[in-house]
């Protein structure tokens, strides 16, 4: 998967594409589009979720007009679940964001708030793997050495993008992300709080090759299993273990990832007080308008509507 989890502000063109393979999750595409996306935007987004994720899984796994149309009539079903089940829980945790730039708390409550929006991603994700696997168990063999392409094209581009540049450079563009993170919700920092961006950044350890070993890890475990015939179930387990856990990973990457998300709580804690009153009436106006966004996603789909 992409971009490295837990360490703010990485969004760029390679990681970008390598979502595609993670928008076989629905979770990862929904969870992208209503943290991120624009707010403008977001319905649009949403209300064509099946033909978006139908074009990724068309490109990532080269279906025919069946398994495509088959893929997509699943995500629409798993979207509308999304809408009914779990867009109430994001709408709270928006609505709860927006108190917290109001009167800042302090890091073991932002630390408790981010592990709760952690835990529901991973249900998301967890609710959408059987779709994944319903697909994934239908390619020939041509369809997984185009995955496997793809896979070796993704990885090139992430190391390029992250393990391959200057030490210079590779800093330079995670201040960047980093800021822009920020700025994305508060409007342009002043330098003292820019000051504090970098502090963070230089904190908070890289972890670009581990990440890197632990995706490939799972794309080649899955490729084993898809050339041997694996069925569903096998591949759902597959699924759940690399994507809803922690266990494949090394005990010292866990280690690595707990401790970035306290020093970025602990950066946050020190971060928010700083803002001014205009500064956090953006921040506060930015999530309730997305929260307000997701609460029109709610209503249902009118007849025939993405169909």
């Amino acid at each position: 998967m992409r971009p490295e989890p837990d360490e703010p502000g990485r969004a760029s063109r390679a990681s970008l594409r390598s979502r595609g393979v993670r928008a076989l999750r629905l979770c990862a595409a929904v969870a992208v589009l209503l943290l991120s996306a624009a707010c403008s935007v977001v319905g649009v987004l949403y209300e064509r979720l099946d033909l978006l994720l139908g074009l990724e899984a068309e490109s990532w796994l080269d279906l025919d007009g069946e398994q495509l149309h088959t893929f997509r009539h699943a995500v629409r079903q798993r979207v509308e679940e999304n809408r009914r089940e779990e867009l109430p829980h994001y709408i709270a945790f928006l609505e709860l964001a927006a108190t917290r730039v109001a009167s800042p708390p302090d890091a073991a409550t932002l630390q408790a708030d981010a592990e709760s929006l952690r835990l529901l991603l991973r249900d998301t994700i967890r609710r959408s793997l059987p779709l994944v696997a319903d697909t994934l168990v239908l390619l020939r063999p041509g369809q997984i050495r185009h995955l496997e392409e793809q896979f070796a094209q993704s990885n090139a581009e992430y190391a390029e993008e992250y393990m391959e540049l200057s030490p210079e450079r590779f800093r330079k563009n995670r201040l960047r992300r980093s800021r822009e993170a920020v700025e994305r919700w508060t409007g342009r920092l002043d330098a003292t709080q820019r000051e504090r961006v970098v502090s963070l950044v230089d904190t908070v350890p890289d972890g670009s090759a581990a990440w890197s070993a632990y995706s490939m890890g799972w794309q080649q475990s899955l490729l084993t299993e898809l050339r041997a015939g694996a069925g569903r179930d096998r591949l759902l387990g597959l699924l759940q273990t690399w994507w809803t856990t922690d266990a494949a990973m090394e005990p010292a990457y866990v280690a690595q990832l707990e401790n970035n998300r306290r020093l970025i709580a602990d950066s946050l804690a020190s971060l928010l007080p700083t803002l001014s009153d205009r500064q956090r009436a953006r921040a506060a106006r930015e999530f309730r308008e997305l929260a307000a966004d997701l609460r029109e996603l709610q209503r249902p789909l009118q007849g025939g509507e993405g169909q």
